[in-house]
């Protein structure tokens, strides 16, 4: 991810936007047919891009990241399904200095 940090050591905003890269992990998954009759077995994609946008609000030693994520390509090889996932959220920390 890339941001640029507005603020001080009290208290900061950090926008942020980026990309990702990964692996399924379950590379089959069973989709209802176009007659809506039978399960069909589909393989996913070999690589996984996402990208990301979010803002990082950092208290003292308290940070607070909400975010958006979205695939940027459909997740499995398919001529009758297209899928794609995104999501909102937030992720909370706490930051420790160990001396």
């Amino acid at each position: 991810l890339i941001g640029y940090t507005i603020g001080n050591k009290l208290f900061s905003i950090t926008p942020k936007i980026g990309g990702m890269v990964g692996i399924p992990i379950k590379s089959k998954g069973y989709y209802v047919n176009p007659e809506l009759n039978a399960l069909v077995e589909e393989k996913s994609i070999k690589w996984l891009f996402n990208y990301q946008v979010s803002v990082d609000i950092k208290l003292n030693n308290l940070s607070i990241i909400p975010f958006y994520r979205k695939n940027a390509s459909t997740l499995i090889h398919s001529s009758t399904t297209s899928n794609s996932y995104s999501g909102w959220g937030v992720q909370l920390g706490y930051t420790l200095k160990l001396k």
